[in-house]
C-alpha cells in the first residue's frame, strides 16, 4: 500500500468505477467511494460534489447523503488556531491578521484563510514549525519570495515569527512562524482533476505550461519553490492557475544541493505525467477490473492515494524502493533481465517455491524482476510480461502492497495494444490481483 500511495495521485473518482458499481444495488459500495472522494477533498467536498451531481444524475441521491454526513463531522471549532490573531498589532491591541478557517494541512504546516484587519479582504496564512535557529532563515527565505511577480504566481505578501506561548498553544512547540500570502479562491489540482474527469488535453497542458511560467519566474527572482505538488496548485472556475505555499522555499543555489529528481523542474515533469500521460491508463480501469470485491480493493487504493502529493518532495513517484538487478546480491536473481518471462512463470506456476529452496532466493528475484519493471517502463518497452513476473514473485514472499501494484500494472498493460492474445496473462494477472488483495496474506 505505500508503494501505491507513492506512485498515484487521484481522488477515486464516479467516473473511474460507473461501469463496475450501481449506485442502487450497489448502494453501500457507491457510498464508501463518495464518502472517502469527499473525505480526500475536505474543504472542497462541496464543490466536487456539486460538480459530480451534474456529471452522474444517478449518483445524486449517494453524493447528497454523504456530503450532509461530511458536513457533520467536519468541527473546525475544535482547532486551536481558529479565532486566533496574529501578526503586528493594530488599533485595538490584537494582530492584523484574525483567522478564520482551515484550508488544509501538508508536509510544511497547517495553511488557514484569514481576515487582514487593516486593509480588508482575505488572506492565506501558513503557520509553520522550526526549529533552533531556522526562524531567521525561513523568513529570510520568504523575504525572497516577496520579489515574485508572475500572473501564476500566488504572491507572499508578510511573514513573521510568533510568540512562543501562542506558537506552543497552536503549533505545540516554541518556535514556529507565519507566512502570509494572497488568498486564491480555487481548487487544489488534485481535486480539480476528480471534479473534472472530462477535462481536454489542451486543459490539461495550459495548466501544465502555467506551473512552468511560475517555476520559471521564482527561479528568476532567485527562489526554488521547494514543495511542488498538485496540492499547491490551485485552479479556478476560470481555469486560471496559481502556484501557492512558499512554506518550504530556499535560495537555488542552495536548493541546487538536493537529491536528483526532487528540484521543481524535476516536479514540474513528474505533475505533467501525472496529470497528461497517465489519463488514458486511468480511463482504461472501469472496463479492465471487474467484480465487486476487485472494485473494492481497486477503491481503497485509490482513496489513499492523494498522501503522495500532500506529502511533499520527499516522496518520490515513479519507482518502487527496490535495488535494480546490477545492485541486488550475487545470486540467480541476476540472472532475470535475461530470463524469458513466460518461461519463468510458467516454472513458477507449475512447480512453486522449490522444497527446502533458499528463502531469500525468491527475495532477491522478486527484487530484480520489480527493478526490470521499472526499467522497462523509464524505457517504454514492452513491460506486461515482467510486471506479471514482478506480481508473482512478490506474492511468493508474502509482499502483498507489491504484488497488488505489479498486477494492477499488468492488467493495465494488457488491456493496451501491447499485446496481441492478451487474454490468458491478462486473467492470470487478476488472479494474482486478487490473491493479494484478500487470500494470500502470509503468501501462501
Amino acid at each position: 500500500m505505500k508503494d501505491l500511495v507513492r506512485l498515484r495521485g487521484d481522488l477515486p473518482t464516479i467516473s473511474r468505477y460507473h461501469a463496475n458499481i450501481d449506485p442502487n444495488a450497489d448502494h453501500d459500495l457507491a457510498a464508501l467511494l463518495v464518502d472517502r472522494a469527499l473525505a480526500l477533498a475536505g474543504r472542497h467536498a462541496g464543490e466536487l460534489a456539486g460538480r459530480w451531481r451534474r456529471l452522474h444524475p444517478d449518483w445524486e441521491h449517494v453524493i447528497d447523503a454523504c456530503l450532509a454526513a461530511h458536513m457533520l463531522e467536519r468541527d473546525d471549532a475544535q482547532d486551536p488556531a481558529i479565532g486566533a490573531f496574529l501578526g503586528p498589532a493594530i488599533g485595538d491591541g490584537l494582530g492584523r491578521y484574525r483567522i478564520v478557517e482551515a484550508l488544509g494541512r501538508g508536509s510544511g504546516g497547517a495553511t488557514y484563510e484569514a481576515a487582514d484587519r487593516a486593509v480588508g479582504g482575505r488572506v492565506a496564512v501558513k503557520l509553520i514549525v522550526v526549529g533552533d535557529g531556522r526562524a531567521e532563515d525561513t523568513l529570510a527565505e520568504a523575504g525572497w519570495a516577496r520579489r515574485v511577480m508572475s500572473e501564476a504566481v500566488a504572491r507572499v505578501l508578510d511573514a513573521g515569527a510568533m510568540d512562543p506561548v501562542l506558537a506552543r498553544t497552536l503549533c505545540g512547540l516554541d518556535q514556529a512562524v507565519f507566512i502570509v500570502q494572497e488568498y486564491v479562491d480555487a481548487l487544489p489540482l488534485h481535486v480539480w482533476k476528480a471534479a473534472h474527469p472530462d477535462a481536454s488535453p489542451e486543459a490539461h497542458a495550459g495548466i501544465v505550461e502555467a506551473v512552468r511560467r511560475a517555476v520559471d519566474a521564482c527561479h528568476a527572482a532567485g527562489v526554488a519553490h521547494g514543495d511542488l505538488s498538485p496540492a499547491n496548485v490551485l485552479v479556478d472556475a476560470d481555469g486560471r492557475t496559481r502556484l501557492v505555499d512558499f512554506g518550504r522555499a530556499r535560495g537555488t543555489s542552495q536548493a541546487s544541493e538536493g537529491r536528483p529528481g526532487e528540484s521543481d523542474h524535476d516536479r514540474v515533469e513528474q505533475l505533467a505525467a501525472w496529470l497528461c500521460d497517465d489519463a488514458p491508463a486511468h480511463g482504461r480501469a472501469p472496463r479492465v477490473v471487474r467484480g465487486r470485491l476487485a472494485a473494492v480493493g481497486a477503491i481503497v487504493a485509490a482513496a489513499a492515494s492523494t498522501t503522495w502529493f500532500l506529502g511533499g518532495p520527499s516522496l518520490s513517484r515513479g519507482s518502487i524502493a527496490t535495488p535494480s538487478p546490477a545492485a541486488t546480491a550475487a545470486g540467480p536473481s541476476l540472472e532475470v533481465a535475461s530470463t524469458e518471462p513466460s518461461r519463468w512463470l510458467q516454472s513458477m506456476l507449475r512447480d512453486g517455491l522449490p522444497a527446502g529452496g533458499d528463502p531469500s532466493l525468491v527475495q532477491r528475484q522478486a527484487d530484480a524482476w520489480s527493478a526490470l519493471a521499472q526499467d522497462r517502463g523509464r524505457a517504454k518497452g514492452p513491460v506486461a510480461d515482467v510486471e506479471l513476473c514482478a506480481s508473482v514473485s512478490a506474492l511468493a514472499c508474502g509482499e502483498r502492497a507489491r504484488s497488488m501494484l505489479h498486477a494492477n500494472r499488468a492488467i493495465m498493460a494488457y488491456g493496451s495494444s501491447e499485446s496481441a492474445t492478451p487474454t490468458r496473462s491478462a486473467d492470470i494477472a487478476r488472479l494474482v490481483a486478487n490473491l493479494a488483495r484478500f487470500f494470500a496474506p502470509g503468501g501462501e
